[in-house]
Order: C-alpha cells, then structure tokens, then sequence
C-alpha cells in the first residue's frame, strides 16, 4: 500500500419530482446558483452537487460518478453512500431495484462504464489483465444476510492486518462480461428484503451493499480496489407510514442504524475535534461502513430529498445529515503491494523472529534431554539392582524347594550312572526346565518385537527428505561386553550393523528432532515392560515362600543369604560325602538358569547403552544447530551491517542536503529580517494614521451625540403631538362607529320600504297585463277574466311575489307584527328569487358560450376532413385506381363528416331552443339584470340578524341536499340517453349512406333528404 492522502467526502443532493398525490402542494425547496439550495426560505445549504427534479440519470452519472469510477481504475477504494427518507428516490437513483429497468440507475451505468475502459487498457497493455468479483450484502434488523449465498452461513465483520474492514463468510461471484454482472445483481435484487407501506408501495426494508472488487494484474504488479453501493432504508415515522407487526419492528431496527449512523457522522465532521472517540461498534451498518466514512476510501453521499411542503422536516433533517458528512475527511491510499526495501525489510523481521523461536525451541529440547538422562539413570540403576536380587531370591527359592521335598520324603537321592535320566525324572528339575523354556520364549518373543519396531522404524527414516550423508551424522558404534556368548554377539553385532546403516540415512534439523521424541519414548516402553516382568517375579517369590513346620519366616534377606550359604555349605559336604551326582545336575540346570538371566540383564544395559547413544547422536544434531544459527545470526549481521552502511551513506547525503537548506534557510532568515524591518516602518507608520483617526473618530462621535440629543428632544416633541392626535383619532372612530351602526339601522329600514315597494310593483305590473290580457280578449267574459286573473296570481306566487294589499302603511304593519319564521320565509324567498334569475341569465350565456365552441371546433374538423377528403380523391383520379386502403380512408371520412353534420344541426337546434326561451321570457321586473339580482341577494344577506341566518342557513342546506339528488338522478337519466343519441346518429348516417347507393321508398327518401328537428330527444323531419 503505498503512501496515504486525505480527500474529504463529497456530497450530491437530488431532489425528486412531487408525485401525483403532492401536485396540490407547493415545493418546499428552491435552487439557487453555485450548487445552493433553501428550504421554506430560511434555511440554506451549500453542496458540491445539486440536481434538480429535471435532471436525468445520465447527468448524475457523468458529473459525480466518473470520477470516482477514475480512481476506482487507479486502485483507490470508493464508495457511493445514498441516504434520504423513505420514498424519496434512493433505490432508483443507484439502480439496484427490479423494478428501473428502462431508466437505469448508476450501478448498471457503471458496470457497462467499467468493462470498457478495462477492455481498452487490455488492448492498449500487453500483459495487462484484470479480474472482476461481486457480492451483495444486507443488513436486515442487524442480521447480516448474503444475497448471493447460503442462508444459514454465520457473517461476521472482522479487520484485516492493515485495518481494513472486510466480511468474514460473504460469497463473491467471479464475473467476465456486464450481462453476468447483472444477473448478479437482479439474483440479489429479488432476494432482498422489501414491503408495502403507505408512504411508499415498494418500500426496502433493509441496507443493502453491493460491492464490486477489482484486481489487476501489470508487470508483476498486483491492484485490489473495492467499490461499494451502499442503498440505506429511508427514514420514517411510524405515524405516517401506519406500520404495524414486522413492518414496525423492522422501521425501529432502520432508525436505530439511521441515528447510529448520525452520532458517527457527527463525531467525525466535528470541527473543532472535540470528540476522540468514534462511535463505530454502537451498529452493525457504522461497522460495515467504518472504511467508507473516516478511513481508506473515496466516498460520495448522495441524499435525496422530497420536495413537498408535508415531507420538510425529514427534508431538512436529510440535509443537516449531508452537510455535516461535507467534513468528514478520509486516509485515502492506493491498494499495491509492497516494494523490494519492505519485502526485505519485511524478510529481516521474520527472520528475526525464527531465530528467537529456535533459541527458544532449543533451549526447551535441551532441558527434556537432560531430564530424559537423569530418568535413563534412575531407571539403569534401579534394573541393575532388581537384576541382582531376582538372581538371589531365585536361587534361594530353589534351594529351599529342594530342601523342603528331600525333608518331606526322608529320603537321600539314589546314585545313578546316568545322571541325565536322574535329572529328567527329578519333579524339581522338570519345573526347571519348563522355566527355562517359557524364558526363550519369551526372549524370543522380545527379540521379535524388537525387530519388528526397528523395521517400522527403517521404513519411516526412509521416507524422511535430507541432506547428503557427512561423518559427522553417524551414530557412535553400540560396545558390547565381553561375557555374552558368540551366538548373542552375532546377534548384537548384526542388529548394530542394521542400526548404523538405518542412522547412515540423513536427517534434516527438523526431521531428527521429531524422530528422538519416538525413540525415547520406545525405550521408556521397553524398560517399563521390564520392570514390570521383574516386580511379577517378585511378587511370586512372596507368594511361594515356604515355611518349616511352625510356619517361622526368614526376617530379613541377609538372613535368607546366611541360610542359604549354609544350606550350600552342607550340600557341598553332603557332595563330598556321598558324591551325590543328582545334586551337581541341579546346580548346573540352577548355573545355566542364572547365565539366561544375566544375559537378559546384559540386553537391557545394551539397550540403554543404545539409548544414550541416541541422545549423544542427538546432542551432537543440536551443536550443529547451534553452529547453524551462528552463521545466520553472522550472515543476518553482515547484511545488518550492509544495510547500515547504506543508511549512513543516505544519512551523509542528507546531511549535506540539510547544510544546503540551512544555507538557504540563512539566507531566507536575513531576507525576512529586511522585509521584517520594513514592515515595522510600515505598521509605525499606518499606527499613527490610526490614532489620527481615532481623534477625528472621537470628535465624530461627540459631535454624532450632540445631533443625536437634539434629535432626541425633537421625537419627544413629535410623540407627544402624535399622542394627541391618536387621542383625536379614537374619539373620531367612536363617533364614526356610533354614525354607522345609525346608518346601518336607516339602511335595514330603507331596504324593508324597498322590498314591500318592489312587491308591490310586481302586483302592479301583473295586475295591469292581466287586465290588458282580458280587455284584448272580451271584456264582457266576466268568468274567463277571474280564471286569468286567479292564473296570474299563482304565477305571481310562483315568481316569489305575494298579493298583498296595495296601501304600504298596511304592509309595514303586518311586516312589524310577523313572527321570526314568516320573517326568514320571507326573505329566503325574496333570495331565491334573485339568485333564479342570476342563475337563469349566467346559464344562458354560459350555454350559449359552450354550444358556440363546441361548434366552432367541430367546423374546424370537417373542413380539414372535405379538405383531405378532396385531396385523397384528386390523387386517386390522377392514378385511375383506387386501392383498399384509400377506399377506406374516404369511408372513414365520409362517415366522420355525416357524423360532424349532425352534431352541427343539433348544436343548432339547441341554441335555437335557448334564443327562443330567452326572448319568450315575459318577467320584465327588475331583477332582470343579473349583476343587480346578485347584489340584491348579497345585501339581504349581510343584514340578517344571527336567528334569521342560522335558520335560512338550515333551510338552504336542505334544499341544496334536494338538489344535490336531483343532480344526480338526471345524471344517472342522461347518461343512456346520451349513449342511446350516439347510437341512432351512427344508425343514421348508415341509412343515408345505404339511401346514397340503392333506391328506396320515395316518402322515407324525402324524409332524410328534408332537414331535421329534435323533438323529446328524437331526430324528427320538419313539416
């Protein structure tokens, strides 16, 4: 890893579009120049990159991820950190969803990206080559989930020995082309975790990471770069995403990582560095990204933010996020091995190393030898003493024996001349011999496992792998003693000679000192399988110990030796008395017994003369590993040595170097010492031009004070003047309030006179036509008169006047003396009657306004249809030929214009029918005017007292309940009768076209050549 710099985090806002829900909402946000955005306008952040909703994916691409995807190609680790609340752009900016896949994000961006500049540095490098590898990561509730891999597989978070951050069980997938990079990636997009919630219908409820490890290969170099996708889950409130269950649980897990992730964030963009301690172990997600935020990495956040007025605060909190990460700065460093001076260094070190486990390993082989020197000691001693007292207890076992049955019997053994068959038949001498037979074999049977473990031991020094064969490594010849017979020193000769050429093989320093422990252990066997026969033999002679008739024991073993040389002596005398030729067979079978026992004594020195010279052989083995270590330890100081004298000769140089700069630094000193005095003068100088000015300052600030008192006096002056005006002023809004409320009061009762004034014109007015009406008629039809009359009266009544009695100090009367409900019914009928004909007048005009448009467009239409129509025809005369599909083109326009035509004759017979009911309109009163009607209502309106409002109020609701049904039945009722015109349009326009091309009935041809008129709905011909 070569050298460490520092590069501070970058940060990019995106701010997504509203959505069709937030439309009637106003943009919190605004975008100001130089990369600044406020929020609600107080507030003002300043980023390295701001991209408005406008901006498309391949603009956030090439202005902050190239770069990055630069230094990723240079070895340097990066990461692209997206942070904001739910529902606000995250997983579509980085491009990691299964959904975005006509708009890609920047992870698919950056993979096609990547393969072509690493295809085109392979063919512009001869022995450049690369390898890619992907693995993708969630943190789900703190539980770490390979999207790539296994299930069940433990994840842990361990650091690698240069401090690195790296995942311990995490798959990774070796890719060669960008469609299986992808498939990567869409693999881990379906497994990871997602919900429905009501801010957002595909909510992630986990932090994913998608990490992209590159390695490349160039003239025995080797770079490893990481880059990270890190898609955190949006932050949340649980009240507006009425989460419930799993979801809950699983929105409190992200916020705990969200707030682990602020104190970490906040910790290290701390500018005054004040906090030592970095938070990163309070969460799982600070740990995974402990290298992305404050270590070796090039980090960009990219927050995204909601523009809508309802989402400010979370909006806000994502840029103070933002901003404090802008001072986070990392160790940044280019992944590279190491170079030839730290590969040596490196080598020094371990070598070192070794050395001091050698020494150590050695020191602790040569104590066990020791300890394993004294034990052969003990135990060679202690053999040779139970050697010997076996040898006498046995010979006194026997002699006792002999005696005790020569006792019983009470006989002397006869003389024989075959002393042999004496012998055979003696019992005693029959027991020896099945003694000495079950000794051979078990000496034989010694002799066999002593071949077969020198024979697996051959066979594992042969497999060992050493050095040539030097004097040095042979093993000092085993001496025998001179007492063991010839057939037993061919024996131990031959097995000798074997063990020379097995010790002749060479061993390496490694392999003998494991070999020494197996042999040592071999020989502890062998002397404990000894030791054991011996304490058996023991252990039987105190079991066959014989006692006289009073069953008297031998107290003490030098007493057994008294007696039994007694016994021996009288034996002898016996012999020599009666030359008893049985007894000397016995003491030769006893003599041969005792030579087998000291020759198996003697393989048991032989053995442990064998071992000792093993440990000599192996003694000698460690000398030669200390002399080795000598030498290195020599060959380790002359290239100590070596590498000192480099150090001093580089030393020299920057020493010579360090004269050159003191020199300069001399020179520097001087220089600045001048450029020191002058700017003394200077600063003397610019002093006494301050205090120049801090004299006129003064005389200023007095001379500012005095103005200011004078001032002062004056506001006095003018407060008190504006006192008294405000005081007048009070006393003119109360008189002014005091003349409206009477002017108010004139005004309620002027508008009464005008009411009873305006009704009682309307009578008039009816009065007088239905007196023309009946005078035009026949004035002498008295009944038909009063039917007129009575008919004009209930239209009257209908209009919303009342016949009341002509004489207005009558009217006012009954007005006075009405109760509060007449009152109200009055006027509500009065403001019904203004509002029709405000209404009435508005509905005419805005249906006449509606119909002409309507018309005009559809005028429009077919004269662009009769133009393409003609121009389609005059082609096809000039070719002579019709095809199908210009046949079809005159039809389909044919029956559009057929179509048009009728809708024109109904728009026309419609307006016709409103023009009519407007001029037939008969009520000349006046609130014909519409502007008038309105602000009559208005005015009535404003003068109610709160009963009479609050009861008109209650009965306008009613009725306009009334017409809300009514609205809506004649909808209900219009909608297929509007279906049903369609249809009979279409109906008619095919009879035209059919009457245009065959003969029909003369009547129903005159009928649709005549024009139409619409009658209850029907299109009927005119008379």
């Amino acid at each position: 890893m070569t050298g460490t710099s520092t590069s501070s985090v970058r940060v990019a806002v995106r701010v997504r579009p509203l959505t069709e829900q937030e439309r009637q909402q106003q943009m919190s946000i605004t975008f100001q120049p130089n990369n600044q955005i406020s929020v609600s306008g107080d507030k003002s952040f300043t980023f390295d990159y701001v991209y408005p909703p406008h901006s498309d994916q391949q603009e956030v691409f090439n202005t902050c991820v190239i770069p990055l995807l630069n230094k990723f190609l240079e070895g340097y680790n990066s990461t692209i950190l997206a942070y904001g609340q739910t529902g606000s752009g995250k997983t579509y900016s980085m491009g990691i969803g299964i959904e975005y896949t006509t708009n890609e994000g920047i992870v698919p961006r950056f993979v096609h990206s990547l393969f072509q500049q690493l295809h085109h540095k392979q063919s512009l490098l001869d022995s450049f080559s690369f390898q890619v590898s992907v693995s993708f990561l969630e943190l789900h509730q703190e539980d770490l989930v390979d999207l790539l891999g296994d299930k069940g597989f433990n994840l842990t978070i361990r650091e690698d020995t240069h401090g690195n951050i790296c995942w311990a069980g995490v798959k990774e997938e070796v890719v060669c082309d960008p469609k299986e990079l992808m498939s990567f990636l869409r693999k881990g997009s379906i497994a990871r975790t997602t919900a429905s919630t009501d801010m957002n219908h595909n909510s992630s409820r986990s932090h994913a990471i998608f990490s992209v490890v590159l390695r490349q290969f160039h003239q025995n170099k080797k770079l490893v770069s990481k880059f990270h996708f890190v898609d955190l889950a949006g932050s949340e409130r649980l009240k507006r995403t009425n989460a419930v269950g799993d979801r809950a649980r699983e929105g409190i897990s992200i916020n705990s990582g969200l707030l682990a992730l602020g104190n970490v964030i906040s910790a290290l963009g701390d500018e005054s560095r004040r906090v030592s301690h970095i938070p990163y172990r309070d969460s799982k997600l600070t740990r995974l990204l402990q290298d992305s935020l404050g270590g070796n990495s090039q980090t960009l956040m990219l927050a995204c933010a909601s523009p809508a007025d309802i989402n400010v605060t979370e909006t806000l909190n994502t840029l103070k996020y933002a901003n404090r990460a802008r001072n986070i700065r990392n160790r940044v460093a280019v992944n590279q091995e190491m170079g030839e001076t730290e590969k040596l260094k490196q080598t020094i070190t371990r070598l070192k190393e070794e050395i001091r486990s050698n020494d150590d390993f050695l020191h602790a082989v040569n104590n066990e030898m020791d300890a394993l020197k004294r034990e052969v000691q003990v135990l060679s001693t202690t053999l040779q003493q139970k050697s010997i007292e076996l040898a006498c207890v046995k010979c006194e076992r026997d002699q006792y024996k002999h005696q005790l049955m020569a006792d019983d019997h009470g006989l002397i053994p006869p003389m024989m001349d075959d002393d042999q068959t004496l012998v055979n038949d003696h019992p005693l001498m029959t027991e020896y011999a099945q003694i000495i037979e079950s000794l051979k074999i078990e000496l034989l049977q010694t002799q066999e496992k002593l071949k077969l473990s020198q024979e697996r031991q051959h066979d594992d020094d042969e497999t060992l792998v050493g050095s040539p064969c030097h004097s040095s490594n042979q093993c000092p010849p085993v001496y025998v003693s001179d007492k063991t017979s010839s057939n037993k020193k061919r024996h131990r000769v031959g097995r000798r000679s074997k063990y020379n050429k097995k010790k002749n093989t060479s061993f390496t320093t490694t392999t003998a000192i494991a070999v020494f422990p197996k042999q040592q252990k071999k020989n502890n066997k062998f002397l404990q399988e000894v030791k054991r026969k011996l304490q058996k033999e023991i252990d039987f002679l105190k079991q066959q110990q014989f006692t006289c008739n009073e069953e008297n024991e031998i107290p003490n073993t030098k007493y057994r030796r008294r007696t039994l040389g007694s016994i021996h002596t009288d034996l002898q005398r016996n012999n020599n008395d009666n030359q008893n030729s049985s007894q000397t067979l016995f003491l030769q079978k006893l003599g041969s017994m005792i030579d087998t026992q000291h020759e198996l004594i003697q393989q048991l020195e032989q053995a442990s003369q064998a071992k000792d010279d093993l440990s000599f052989y192996h003694a000698q083995k460690l000398t030669e590993l200390n002399t080795k270590k000598n030498m290195t330890l020599t060959h380790h100081k002359r290239e100590l040595a070596d590498l000192k004298a480099q150090y001093d000769c580089r030393l020299k140089k920057q020493q010579v170097e360090l004269q050159t700069l003191r020199r300069k630094h001399m020179q520097l000193m001087s220089k600045t010492d001048r450029m020191r005095h002058q700017s003394q003068s200077l600063v003397d100088q610019l002093n006494r031009t301050v205090e120049k000015l801090g004299r006129e300052k003064k005389k200023t600030i007095k001379r500012m004070k005095q103005e200011s008192d004078r001032a002062r006096e004056k506001m006095l002056d003018y407060e008190k003047a504006l006192g008294k005006a405000k005081k007048q002023e009070a006393q003119s809004v109360t008189t002014k309030k005091r003349l409206e409320r009477e002017i108010g009061v004139q005004k309620v009762a002027y508008k009464r006179l005008t009411e009873e004034m305006v009704g009682l014109m309307g009578q008039m007015k009816q009065v007088a036509a239905i007196v023309k009406k009946l005078a035009s008629i026949n004035p002498k039809l008295d009944m038909t008169g009063k039917a007129l009359l009575a008919k004009a009266l209930t239209c009257a009544n209908v209009r919303g006047y009342h016949a009341k009695p002509s004489t207005s100090k009558k009217t006012s009367g009954k007005l006075k003396a009405a109760t509060l409900q007449q009152r109200v019914f009055h006027k509500k009928k009065i403001i019904n009657s203004a509002i029709a004909v405000f209404v009435k007048d508005q509905a005419m005009h805005t249906a006449i306004e509606d119909i002409a448009r309507k018309r005009h467009s559809l005028v429009l239409e077919q004269k662009e249809l009769l133009a393409e129509r003609k121009l389609v025809l005059t082609e096809a005369h000039k070719k002579d030929t019709f095809n199908f599909k210009e046949l079809s083109e005159t039809q389909y326009m044919d029956e559009r214009i057929d179509t048009i035509t009728l809708e024109l004759s109904l728009l026309d017979h419609q307006l016709q029918l409103i023009q009519r009911a407007k001029e037939d309109d008969s009520w000349t009163d006046d609130m014909d005017n519409r502007e008038d009607a309105y602000e009559t209502a208005l005015s009535l309106i404003r003068t109610l007292e709160y009963e009479e409002a609050r009861l008109i109020s209650e009965l306008f609701m009613e009725e306009l309940i009334q017409l809300k049904k009514t609205c809506q039945f004649d909808t209900l009722s219009t909608q297929p009768m509007g279906s049903m015109l369609q249809s009979l349009q279409a109906a008619l326009v095919q009879i035209r076209r059919i009457a245009s091309s065959r003969e029909l009935d003369p009547i129903l041809m005159r009928i649709l050549n005549n024009s139409i008129q619409i009658q209850h709905g029907l299109l009927l011909p005119k008379a």
